[in-house]
């Protein structure tokens, strides 16, 4: 991921979303961030042309009409997207969704936090991270 990759967060919480968004302003992590509030706004989204500059994608587990499960399948099913990496923020504990997560396809798992500055501290990691590794494509 460069700096001109866009961050699409797939999120229907608003507190989370804007939780996020401000955890990248205040570590001035200058991404573009795209907010998709369902499965099929984000699909939609990725079928786009600009969706070829989407270097992230932060996908919530618990979503209206589609899970976040069901999202993952579909991103890691299609040519176009599958190399996009997708990184699992929720509040899922359960065993069986981690392991779906990463049988499916997912680059990493984490429990969101209520605390901003945890969130900080983790938006750091996972953007550090992708920053620092080389695209498949």
């Amino acid at each position: 991921m460069n700096l001109e990759d866009i961050i699409l967060l797939i999120e229907d919480d608003e507190i989370d979303q804007e939780s996020i968004r401000r955890s990248f302003k205040s570590l001035k992590i200058h991404n573009a961030i795209i907010i998709k509030e369902s499965g099929s706004e984000a699909l939609d989204y990725l079928k786009l042309a600009e969706s070829s500059k989407v270097g992230l994608i932060l996908l919530d587990l618990n979503l209206p009409q589609m899970s976040g499960q069901d999202i993952l399948k579909i991103i890691k099913g299609q040519e176009s997207t599958r190399k996009i990496p997708v990184v699992i923020l929720t509040t899922s504990k359960a065993e069986q969704d981690r392991h779906d997560a990463f049988s499916f396809g997912a680059a990493g798992y984490f429990l969101k936090s209520f605390d901003f500055n945890e969130v900080k501290v983790l938006m750091r990691k996972i953007h550090d991270y992708w920053v620092g590794s080389e695209r498949p494509f």
